[in-house]
């Protein structure tokens, strides 16, 4: 069974809990700075299609599903004491890309709109030291973890159903 994957953009880094916006500014800052030489969403779109393809032939010419991820929200979520953790959201919608059975009338069953499914993967606590220490690689490592979480939960759901 052949099959497609792609991802689209659009999400923006946002913090949620308790940081004064200094803070939350900062810790923003570092995840782009960290993005820039890493792109996360081609890490998640190459993180699933790494797993894909062990399910589906993703080169096929007519695949059978198309499927699309669209990074939601990357939340920084804080508490009280400043320690902080991510929270990525994914939204996945599979569409069969099969003709649809000829009704007796000539005419093709339209296409049902797919559902999306939403999931979430969340990162461990750490403190805001952490986070914005530019020589520690927990930012990254904690985001790269994250990904490949999701990953896994997306293609496991797929290759279910």
């Amino acid at each position: 069974m052949g099959a497609i994957v792609g991802s689209a953009g659009g999400a923006a880094v946002s913090v949620d809990g308790t940081l004064s916006k200094e803070q939350a500014d900062q810790l923003v800052a570092r995840l782009l700075r960290l993005n820039e030489t890493r792109d996360q969403l081609t890490e998640l779109e190459s993180n699933i299609m790494d797993r894909a393809g062990r399910y589906w032939d993703l080169n096929s010419e007519h695949p059978s599903y198309l499927v699309n991820v669209e990074v939601q929200d990357l939340i920084l979520g804080s508490t009280h004491d400043n320690q902080v953790r991510s929270i990525l959201r994914v939204q996945v919608t599979v569409q069969n890309n099969a003709e649809q059975p000829v009704q007796k009338t000539s005419k093709k069953t339209p296409k049902k709109t797919p559902k999306p499914k939403l999931y979430e993967s969340v990162g461990p606590y750490a403190s805001l030291a952490v986070w914005l220490d530019e020589d520690s690689d927990f930012a990254e490592t904690s985001l790269n973890s994250t990904i490949q979480q999701i990953s896994t939960q997306i293609v496991s759901d797929l290759a279910v159903n």
